[in-house]
């Protein structure tokens, strides 16, 4: 509320001040409505700025709203397991997931990982590559062994 006033008060001087700076003529016209505008804004501030309490659940939030959030996420673990696969010696492992967002939040329902076309790199020897990605699936996604699928 005090701040509201000062604004009021520091606005009306800065119109006494621009007053003695305005040209004479159509000019003054226009600028003193210009001004009288921004003291109108000024005054009902605080009517316009309702603060509202939104309590949001899930019957509030649009549903595209939860399928960008689940994509985003899906992307994002997507490119965590692919990049750390690579990191194992692993190249051109294909990964796909499944996921929901329901009550209990982000949910992965599976993951898949085709190796049909991967190339080992040099560093990597003597590999049971299955284990190895699975074990960093599931170290990555944090889920059941049950959940991760290797194939190819």
């Amino acid at each position: 509320m005090n701040k509201w006033i000062i604004s009021i008060v520091g606005v009306v001087f800065l119109g006494i001040l621009f007053d003695l700076i305005y040209p004479n003529g159509k000019t003054n016209k226009l600028c003193k409505s210009v001004f009288g505008l921004i003291v109108l804004c000024v005054i009902i501030a605080p009517i316009m700025n309702f603060d509202f309490d939104l309590n949001f659940n899930e019957n509030s939030i649009d549903v595209g709203t939860y399928e960008e959030i689940k994509e985003s996420r899906d992307n994002l673990l997507i490119k965590q397991i692919e990049g750390a696969i690579l990191g194992l010696g692993i190249q051109g492992a294909f990964v796909e997931l499944s996921s929901n967002y329901g009550i209990n939040g982000y949910e992965i329902e599976n993951i898949s990982i085709d190796i049909s076309n991967i190339v080992l790199l040099e560093n990597v020897t003597n590999i049971n590559k299955y284990e190895v990605i699975v074990e960093e699936v599931i170290r990555i996604a944090n889920i059941d062994r049950e959940k991760v699928v290797v194939y190819g």
